[in-house]
């Protein structure tokens, strides 16, 4: 049983930690909301709160197509990658075929070479097949 003194102290040791977390996303906020050419230095609270900041930001910064753009890839990375997991897991749990050891151990390996190590490569293959600057080219390495 935990006594009350140290309940109580491990509280304090998470709020410490959760303040020290939190002071940058403060300061993100408020050089976010600080008035245009207003130099806060986004540790200080902002005399007047503009908010119409994120809406020029959207607009200027064309944010409504590169949020499209992510959902889209997202989106359909996750819905075939758990598809295919899902189809890998069960074939892997519960049949037993001919080189299943040894393609399980690929998958692994697979796993474990970082993305540095095949970019190039990728980007030729990918240049080859005509696909660079498309959807498909963002979403077939990441559900591969």
């Amino acid at each position: 049983m935990i006594s009350r003194t140290e309940r109580v102290a491990n509280y304090a040791i998470l709020c410490v930690f959760a303040v020290i977390a939190l002071f940058p996303v403060f300061g993100i906020l408020t050089s976010a909301l600080a008035a245009p050419g207003d130099a806060t230095g986004g540790f200080s609270i902002p005399h007047s709160l503009h908010w119409a900041n994120f809406s020029d930001a959207w607009q200027q910064g064309h944010l409504g197509p590169y949020m499209r753009n992510s959902v889209i890839v997202s989106s359909v990375v996750v819905v075939v990658g758990t598809i295919f997991a899902t189809m890998a897991g069960f074939a892997f749990g519960t049949m037993d075929f001919a080189g299943s050891t040894a393609l399980f151990y690929l998958f692994l390996l697979g796993l474990m070479v970082p993305e540095e190590a095949y970019v190039v490569p990728l980007f030729y293959d990918l240049r080859d097949a005509g696909i660079t600057d498309t959807y498909w080219a963002l979403i077939l390495p990441q559900i591969a």
